[in-house]
């Protein structure tokens, strides 16, 4: 995690010192400005770039005057506004309309000149030289005739002359701030063609880009609904998409030129009043949840609620606080005129500011508690505030590096990003160690119940094992017993009695499994097998562990242990397998009178001295009798029975001279 973030940082700071260092590598020269409505260029040249026609415009307000006015009359200018700026900042009303005009002298020429001329308030026309050469909506001095659009768009011209006159007309009817509010650039072709399509494709790549991450974590949202920060983080994304096709290049309009002016003055408000509560709601269910339920259990003492604000990051009361103050200018934005709504933008800005603050605060603080992913927040945090104070030295031409703002919001993003993916990544680690243990212990229980007895009740796994499933059967019943075991034991410790009594098992069970059956339980040096297919496999069965014992008792040899005999009973019939218990303990068990038979059987081979007893109502099920060598005991009334059962000895497994 520390070197993950050291390598992030020493990024970040390889940014900024290219930043700085293309800061130095360019040219110091600042273009000329505008004084008394005239732009001498001619100690410039356009080789050190491009020139922004900002400074003093001649300004005649509520006059709407056409090139052919200057040429024709003696206008004498009065008054000068310093742009980019709107009217209504110096104490006009924002309502009306107006014309700007200056003089550039000293212009190089022949040579292409371009104009990259960015969106009026709200409504414009230009003219170069007399003519008209770019317009948005339709500029009139009758509020009904007037229309208003926004469409930042580029002119090339040939110009031949040393002097050029531009005379723009701005009109105003339906925003409550009107006039220039940024430059037009003049320059060579190159230069304004280069400029424009920089900007749109920059525009267009961090709108792709947050578009996509939006849509992302929306869909994980949708796939896991649990995941409440990436619902709002998407929806953050979302808005800032929406907001850079509405401002910048305004791309929207570039698709479409007849979208209705009124709505897409709407989005670019509403992107602000959505955005702030969806980062909030973002960074509230990101880092502190518990701070709702931490607010139910302290709002009747101000003094905790105080104390919890200032050690609480994104304290739950202040985030919905956040949302309840925006939702009435979203409200005010839906349902009312631009002249109206966007009165009460400043308001929200204050709002913003306050809440940023507060925002970063609670970031902090995460990152002191090192909450999970807070660093990568901190971190996005940190980038845009770099950029913001890059862009105001730059506005101020104390630097000459650009503008980035754009890539500081897309960094931002990108680490926001990076916090949920971080978090996540945690989070599917822990879920596969988790899954890895819980798959560990599922296998560990499994050893507890047999997956057979599993697959008799149609259970999948353990999980789905409860009190009262049951299934009736006809299966045979096999028990097994060490004889004279308490002799052996006597001669042993309680560890190696443990030891002697696993090998054991552990050298039966496979036998057992190899004839299609499964141990049900170990019963202390015996156990019970039942055998779902068929009779002749527990026949099989009992022969073959007779005869493998040999070589178990040719290791007890070995070790100096006295060789042990077995005793098996068969027997079959209808029984019940199911899970009994209580609510907090359960097994499995066979219930029927099939088992106890079965166990009285196994117990007269000490009776009989023989090593198996297989039933009569066994052996009616074994098509090929005579491969087995079976003697008939006789029909015994086994103790709290009232039917005799007939039984068999097997002695397949006797050596040949006993046979």
């Amino acid at each position: 995690m520390n070197l993950i973030i050291s390598k992030i940082l020493y990024i970040i700071l390889f940014i900024f010192i290219l930043i700085f260092q293309t800061d130095c590598l360019q040219n110091k020269d600042i273009p000329p400005i505008i004084q008394k409505g005239v732009l001498d260029l001619n100690y410039w040249d356009f080789s050190h770039g491009y020139v922004p026609l900002k400074g003093e415009w001649e300004f005649y307000f509520n006059e709407l005057l056409y090139p052919n006015d200057f040429n024709n009359r003696q206008i004498i200018p009065k008054n000068y506004l310093y742009s980019p700026s709107s009217w209504t900042e110096n104490q006009l009303p924002s309502i009306g309309y107006a014309t700007y005009r200056i003089k550039i002298i000293h212009l190089k020429y022949p040579q292409m000149i371009g104009f990259k001329i960015p969106y009026m308030n709200s409504s414009y026309r230009l003219f170069v030289n007399g003519e008209l050469i770019a317009r948005n909506g339709i500029v009139d001095t009758n509020p009904a005739l007037s229309i208003p659009q926004h469409l930042p768009q580029i002119k090339i011209l040939y110009n031949t002359s040393s002097e050029m006159e531009i005379v723009l007309q701005i009109a105003n009817f339906t925003d409550n701030i009107g006039g220039i509010w940024d430059s037009i650039l003049i320059g060579t072709e190159d230069q304004i063609i280069r400029e424009f399509w920089i900007s749109i494709g920059l525009e267009l790549f961090f709108f792709g880009v947050i578009l996509i991450m939006g849509f992302y974590h929306l869909f994980l949202y949708f796939f896991r609904n649990q995941e409440k920060a990436s619902l709002y983080f998407g929806l953050f994304c979302l808005f800032i998409a929406i907001r850079i096709l509405v401002t910048g290049e305004k791309h929207l309009i570039h698709l479409f030129p007849n979208f209705p002016w009124e709505t897409h003055i709407k989005l670019e408000y509403l992107s602000i009043y959505l955005g702030l509560p969806a980062f909030s709601y973002f960074l509230f269910f990101s880092y502190n949840y518990s701070s709702k339920n931490l607010f139910h259990e302290h709002k009747k003492n101000l003094k905790n609620i105080f104390k919890d604000i200032l050690s609480e990051e994104f304290y739950y009361p202040i985030i919905e606080f956040i949302f309840y103050f925006s939702l009435p200018f979203i409200l005010i934005t839906f349902f009312t005129k631009t002249t109206f709504f966007s009165k009460l933008l400043p308001i929200y800005q204050i709002f913003l500011v306050l809440s940023s603050i507060y925002l970063l605060y609670g970031i902090i603080l995460a990152t002191v508690k090192k909450k999970e992913g807070s660093i990568f927040s901190l971190i996005g945090i940190i980038i845009p505030f770099f950029t913001i104070i890059n862009d105001i030295l730059y506005a101020k031409k104390m630097i000459q590096t650009g503008y980035f703002i754009p890539l500081g919001i897309f960094m931002f993003i990108l680490f926001q990003s990076l916090s949920l993916a971080y978090k996540f990544s945690l989070s599917f680690t822990q879920i596969e160690t988790l899954t890895n243990h819980l798959k560990a212990l599922l296998k560990s229980f499994e050893k507890f119940i047999p997956k057979q007895f599993l697959e008799f009740l149609n259970k999948h796994d353990i999980t789905q094992v409860k009190i009262g499933d049951q299934i009736e059967k006809e299966m045979t019943v096999f028990f097994s017993d060490i004889r004279k075991f308490t002799f052996i034991s006597e001669q042993l410790t309680p560890n190696d009695n443990f030891i002697f009594i696993n090998k054991y098992f552990n050298f039966i069970e496979p036998i057992i499994e190899s004839h299609n059956g499964f141990i049900d339980k170990y019963l202390g040096d015996g156990f019970m097998a039942l055998f779902a297919h068929s009779p002749e496999d527990a026949l099989k069965c009992s022969i073959d562990i007779q005869e493998k014992l040999k070589e178990f008792n040719q290791m007890l040899k070995e070790k100096n242990f006295e060789p042990i005999k077995v005793g098996i009973g068969i027997h079959t019939g209808r029984l019940i397998l199911g899970v009994v218990g209580s609510e907090n303990r359960m097994d499995t068990t066979v219930i029927s009178d099939v088992v106890n038979t079965t166990s009285r059987l196994e117990k007269l081979n000490k009776d009989f001295g023989t090593d198996i007893i297989i039933s009569e109502d066994s052996l009616k099920y074994i098509q090929n009798v005579h491969l087995y060598k079976l003697r008939y005991i006789g029909s015994v009334l086994l103790r709290g029975k009232t039917r005799s059962v007939r039984i068999y000895e097997v002695y397949n497994h006797y050596p040949q001279a006993v046979i």
